[in-house]
């Protein structure tokens, strides 16, 4: 609502009040004798307490307003009865709305009847425009329960107001409340409202009393660990996966409104990235440690992030046409990811990727055909012939891993009493906190204590990460067993590559690189550079040392290239691209292939056979 609206508004609602004051100094109206009834419960859970589908409130409101209507001799020409809406807002509230409508299209209500003059409102500002809507209809909301007037009097006016003003008083107060006693169940480790997909909401005997709890769904929880497992793989997209659980019989929990039903796809997305699920609740944008039992483990949700993240298809479109280079092949020339374009022909459907540095002059990359002895998958396969690892290379690299884990087995104690006593540090500290929540004050210094309670809480966090790495023999063997199976991908990597099909080729790449940076001359492409992922990194860097290469910094990747690469220049650390003088690349001549910007066509045979 902009100014000017504000302004309109003003102005109606003080004619409004001046026409309300005018018809009271007049008196010449008689009040109509007819009433309706309206009543009110404010949640849902309300009804819910008895036999009778209404509950117990709404029973009991409705007899007292006839009991009025009666005392009064009132003729009650219907009721509007709400279940579970707020008095706090009035566009919330259907049922009263259409009361409102009643009166000013039928102008046959005198009365509203209420149990308490809540029922209508608890905003002073709205409780006033109701009335000064109402008046002009001659009507007046009474109670049946507080003992007022027909607002006719002073004594009645101010009375109405002072309660209005004691009713919104009372909300906000209760608000409040509840807002602390919901951050203090949150500190505790409670979850605070419905517990999401894979727990469930119940009651459990504690101590002689029932209390609110959330377990894991028996019908559902193992469905949470499947997404992830799944999802950690790498090989699955989250449409895919939410397809599988889907049919394997995952549903939504059924409301009175809507059936059990499929998850949706953000459902899937949420559940990938809700750290609920890791044994946390998020409270005001703090997190805490839940009470609740976790669906999945810190690795499996580490993995989890890692896909999200740390995978070279992040940025990545899934497309109709798919590759098995897609994703990982990145310009040699200037750094820039490589793009899949998929065109028909005489020669029929062929495919080749293009630099996005050519749409903007800024890069000569040809076009790089995928198939044929000089194209990207020969070039591929040939450089992973070079990144076989040697057997004696591989065997003193497991010894020496697990001459470290015995090593690191013989120091474990002694670790585990240094971060037993920090811990117990940090709950102290904890605690302390935990008795501020409780004092009065703790309002004006929550915001200021908020930041030190994530700090004890990550460093809580990272000293029960490192405990549990500490705990079994099994855990601590878990980097030799990453390391012993990366060896194996490296035994005959270019093997498992040419005998793959389509996807066991894009997970090797996927798994073993971050990027590979390609080049062409003289229409020969290689692979000029390379970014390992670990641990594949570190095992070629402890290869390279074992054989006698020094290490050294690579050299920059604009070496030995045909064409000079202008504009802006991805930097990847100390070794980036470095460049020549800008020039127009327009007027460069492009080997290999001509084709113009919009890559839809290929000029001359292109990559296609020559056709007779």
């Amino acid at each position: 609502m902009d100014d000017a609206e504000l302004l309109d508004l003003y102005d109606n609602l003080v004619a409004l009040s001046k026409k309300r004051r005018s018809r009271k100094k007049s008196r010449t109206v008689q009040k109509r004798k007819t009433a309706v009834l309206y009543l009110r419960v404010s949640d849902r859970s309300q009804v819910e307490t008895d036999f009778d589908p209404e509950g117990n409130s709404i029973p009991t409101q409705r007899g007292l307003c006839f009991d009025y209507a009666k005392r009064r001799e009132l003729s009650v020409l219907g009721e509007y009865c709400e279940l579970g809406a707020s008095a706090r807002s009035i566009h919330q509230r259907p049922e009263f709305r259409k009361l409102i409508r009643r009166i000013i299209e039928k102008k046959d209500v005198g009365y509203v009847i209420v149990y308490k003059l809540s029922r209508t409102a608890r905003d002073r500002i709205e409780d006033a425009i109701i009335e000064l809507i109402l008046s002009q209809y001659d009507v007046v909301v009474v109670s049946a329960t507080e003992g007022l007037g027909d607002n006719d009097t002073t004594s009645d006016r101010s009375l109405r107001g002072f309660l209005a003003l004691t009713n919104q008083l009372s909300s906000d107060t209760s608000g409040d409340d509840i807002a602390v006693k919901m951050g203090n169940k949150a500190k505790n480790g409670g979850t605070v409202g419905f517990a999401p997909i894979g727990y469930e909401n119940t009651r459990l005997r504690f101590d002689g009393h029932m209390v609110n709890t959330v377990q894991p769904d028996p019908d559902r929880a193992q469905y949470i660990k499947d997404i992830h497992a799944m999802w950690g793989t790498g090989r699955y997209s989250a449409a895919h996966i939410r397809e599988t659980v889907t049919e394997r019989g995952l549903r939504t929990r059924g409301t009175r409104k809507h059936p059990p039903g499929p998850v949706s796809l953000n459902t899937i997305l949420k559940i990938l990235t809700d750290r609920y699920y890791l044994g946390y609740v998020t409270y005001d944008g703090v997190e805490y440690r839940g009470r609740h039992e976790p669906l999945i483990t810190e690795e499996v949700w580490k993995r989890s992030q890692q896909v999200f993240d740390a995978s070279p298809h992040a940025g990545v479109r899934r497309m109709v046409h798919s590759h098995p280079l897609k994703g990982v092949l990145w310009c040699g020339r200037c750094q820039r990811r490589l793009i899949l374009a998929h065109c028909k022909g005489n020669g029929g459907a062929y495919q080749y990727y293009f630099c996005m540095g050519r749409m903007k002059k800024t890069c000569d990359l040809p076009y790089l055909r995928t198939g044929g002895a000089a194209g990207l998958e020969a070039a591929v396969s040939g450089f992973l012939a070079g990144e076989m690892i040697p057997e004696q290379t591989r065997q003193e690299l497991v010894a020496r891993a697990d001459r470290e884990i015995m090593d690191a087995a013989s120091t474990a104690e002694d670790a585990r009493e240094t971060i037993t006593r920090a811990l117990a540090d940090v709950d102290r500290r904890q605690e302390r906190y935990m008795d501020m929540a409780e004092d009065p004050a703790w309002e004006s210094v929550k915001d200021k204590t908020a930041a030190r309670i994530q700090k004890l809480h990550d460093e809580k966090t990272a000293l029960e990460r490192q405990l549990a790495e500490l705990d079994t023999t099994a855990q601590n063997t878990t980097g030799r067993d990453v390391l012993a199976l990366g060896l194996e991908l490296l035994e005959r990597p270019r093997d498992f590559y040419d005998r793959g099909d389509d996807h066991t080729r894009s997970l090797l790449l996927v798994t073993l690189y971050s990027r590979l940076y390609v080049d062409s001359v003289d229409d020969a492409t290689t692979v000029t550079d390379v970014d390992r992922a670990e641990p594949f990194e570190t095992i070629h860097e402890i290869h390279r040392a074992h054989a006698g290469e020094h290490l050294i910094k690579r050299p920059a990747r604009d070496g030995g290239r045909s064409g000079t690469c202008t504009g802006r220049q991805r930097k990847r650390g100390a070794d980036a691209a470095r460049v020549g003088p800008s020039e127009d690349l327009g007027s460069l001549p492009v080997p290999g292939v001509t084709g113009s910007n919009k890559l839809r066509h290929v000029g001359l045979t292109g990559f296609e056979p020559a056709t007779p």
